[in-house]
């Protein structure tokens, strides 16, 4: 089967920067021909920018996982540009409020214009209408192709309820480990979605 993975850091390849990682996106190339187009970091506009990038109708199932709506699109990250895994990545305030209070947030103006944009012009709720909008945006660019639909605690659960969505536990999840999951727990997420893939029925 031929399956299309967009998403944020749960379905990027981190293996293209931390050698031999394997996560739930590696071990699904064991029984699936999948193209990851997911990119660790990246707002909900990015994501629908992964979808338009390529041609769904080659695909027979699309996994979609959604990021979090406090993601703010930026041209280029003035911190993670150059980093492998987080080359695309968007801006979202707890790691530039990090970022800020470091040598380089002092002397990089793009990191304090940055912080000051989310202290002093970010609008929540603004963002949140954004983010449905793409959520829907999304759906709407594959209306024709199966999609198995992956939420994390950083989104609203409530959004995705139609969607029959695979819910990753908050227990279960390890910022600093791969795909944001230890190896049992990225086990656990190919095999859900194994389960869900046999019931496709490719035409």
């Amino acid at each position: 089967m031929k399956v299309l993975v967009v998403g944020d850091s749960f379905a990027a390849d981190w293996s293209v920067k931390h050698e031999n990682c394997i996560g739930w996106p590696n071990l699904l190339t064991q029984h699936h021909q999948v193209t990851n187009l997911a990119q660790a970091g990246v707002s909900q506009f990015r994501i629908y920018q992964q979808l338009c990038s390529v041609d769904l109708a080659q695909f027979d199932c699309v996994i979609i996982v959604h990021t979090s709506p406090q993601r703010v699109v930026t041209r280029r990250h003035p911190v993670h540009a150059d980093d492998a895994l987080h080359k695309h990545a968007d801006l979202i305030f707890s790691d530039i409020e990090h970022h800020k209070h470091t040598l380089r947030g002092w002397l990089d103006p793009a990191v304090s214009g940055a912080y000051d944009y989310f202290v002093y012009h970010y609008d929540e709720q603004f963002a949140d209408w954004v983010y449905g909008s793409l959520v829907n945006a999304v759906y709407d660019l594959c209306v024709d192709v199966p999609c198995i639909t992956i939420v994390t605690p950083l989104v609203p659960v409530s959004l995705f309820q139609q969607y029959d969505a695979l819910i990753i536990p908050e227990e279960i999840v390890k910022p600093n480990s791969i795909n944001h999951m230890m190896l049992q727990d990225n086990h656990w997420l190919c095999q859900r979605i194994l389960d869900e893939l046999n019931q496709i029925k490719i035409t």
